[in-house]
């Protein structure tokens, strides 16, 4: 893997993105988004074990001179009494184009894509694509999925914004925090915003899924069912020693997974299980083709759990608003690696307790390397 391929990955979600999003929309009510994540793996920060993160985000129609809100959650959630909404100074991002890229967004590099669960690559795989061309906009717009935009609050469809984490808030969940309780958001700006939320909508379990190399050299991934999760996706994201980047995912529809956002409409999500683009909620194993295998090595897995919703809206009678909480459960390791990672971090590193002195393992090189190319620092 190389830098190059961080590069890229990063570069075109941002593409598809800009390209298909239409410019937000002014509103006429308070929104109130909470955006709920278990990380696991690489990227959870805790060395591979579990993490917690909210995301609140509260837009209002009303413009005020000093504006000041609050999140008070219920006690389970063990982030302090209060999580301050912080309204944001707006920047100019600068370096974009008209067309929604940076000039050095997009560098010159090749991708092989493969897609579907299964022990060999199917038909008319892998689909070789070129990045950095004139044609390669359009190659990726036919591999984006068709899903509704999740317009969340922000500010610039709302005349006053406030949001956290942020620099007032720096607390965090903890991996024992529970959403499950009463809620109420108050603030100079907005109604009072009052719901409960039930053990049906509280953070998604962590996933953990597991490798074993089968004896047709695929790798078979296995993972335990996780409560209210409404879909599943896997992929793998490589490159080859010339800087070919790979690219894997599991749906038996031809897509790159890349672009999938990252949460989901429910409706959205029902049909993308139908038409197998999602793994349905009840799959618990999936095949990474031998020839995925084969072509890469140090390859990242990525899974997420889509979960559902939950949403609430303003009594008949009171100002106007309306609250959502969305969920899911995303996981980030090494192919053919065990999600138990024995305290290794992204750092490649061990606890000193564990350093004897030895030479660094062949599963902590791969570690310090995958760790490199997203930028963690030694």
């Amino acid at each position: 893997m190389t830098k190059q391929l961080l590069r890229a990955a990063t570069a075109l979600p941002a593409l598809a993105a800009l390209s298909a999003a239409a410019p937000p929309k002014a509103v006429s009510e308070t929104r109130y988004w909470m955006s709920a994540e278990t990380v696991s793996g690489l990227t959870s920060g805790v060395g591979g074990g579990q993490a917690k993160r909210l995301q609140l985000q509260l837009g209002s129609p009303q413009t005020i001179a000093a504006p000041s809100a609050e999140h008070l959650p219920p006690a389970t959630l063990k982030a302090g009494a209060s999580l301050p909404l912080t309204t944001p100074r707006i920047e100019k991002v600068a370096g974009w184009q008209a067309d929604g890229t940076r000039p050095e967004a997009m560098p010159k590099t090749r991708m092989l894509l493969y897609w579907g669960c299964g022990e060999k690559a199917g038909p008319g795989q892998p689909m070789v694509l070129e990045f950095g061309t004139p044609a390669a906009a359009k190659v990726m717009a036919s591999l984006t999925p068709a899903v509704a935009m999740m317009n969340m609050p922000n500010a610039r469809s709302s005349a006053t914004y406030g949001e956290w984490p942020n620099s007032e808030g720096r607390t965090t969940v903890p991996a024992s925090g529970s959403l499950v309780g009463d809620h109420l958001v108050r603030g100079n700006y907005s109604p009072d915003i009052r719901f409960s939320l039930t053990a049906a909508n509280d953070f998604l379990a962590p996933l953990a899924p597991r490798s074993s190399k089968l004896p047709s050299g695929a790798m078979q991934i296995d993972w335990a069912s996780i409560p209210n999760a409404r879909a599943y996706m896997a992929s793998v994201m490589g490159a080859k020693q010339d800087g070919t980047m790979l690219l894997w995912s599991s749906s038996a529809v031809k897509l790159a997974s890349m672009l999938m956002p990252d949460y989901l409409a429910q409706g959205d999500i029902t049909r993308l299980v139908a038409s197998k683009v999602l793994m349905a909620p009840d799959t618990t194993r999936c095949a990474v083709p031998s020839e995925v295998v084969q072509a890469t090595e140090g390859a990242a897995l990525q899974m997420t759990a889509f979960g559902p919703e939950a949403n609430f809206h303003s009594p008949p009678g009171q100002r106007a608003w309306a609250a959502k909480l969305r969920s899911k459960s995303t996981h980030m390791g090494m192919l053919g690696m065990s999600a138990d990672l024995g305290g290794l971090d992204m750092r490649g590193e061990q606890p000193p307790a564990q350093q004897n002195g030895q030479r660094p393992s062949r599963k902590r090189q791969l570690l310090r390397g995958l760790g490199s190319v997203l930028g963690v620092p030694r």
